[in-house]
């Protein structure tokens, strides 16, 4: 999310993409040979287990996010309550 305070002249860019479960970590997927072809160009893993089925699961970050841009910018874009 960009934001532009006009009467500070500055932009803020928040980012509150989702994230992965504080629990996983990289030995939950097995990994393939060959190269994923969807979005980024990382290692396929195994049955695409990373966007199919249980263990597919990523935190979304929208809520947070917003909360945080409403309370970080409040009313007037000032930041200040």
């Amino acid at each position: 999310m960009l934001v532009h305070l006009a009467k500070r002249g500055e932009t803020l860019a928040l980012d509150f993409n989702v994230q992965a479960p504080a629990a996983c970590h990289e030995g939950c997927f097995e990994l393939a040979t060959a190269v994923a072809q969807a979005l980024f160009p990382w290692r396929q893993v195994v049955g695409d287990a990373n966007n199919f089925g249980p263990k597919s699961v990523a935190i979304p970050g929208s809520v947070a996010g917003l909360a945080l841009a409403h309370r970080a910018l409040r009313h007037d874009g000032s930041g200040q309550t």
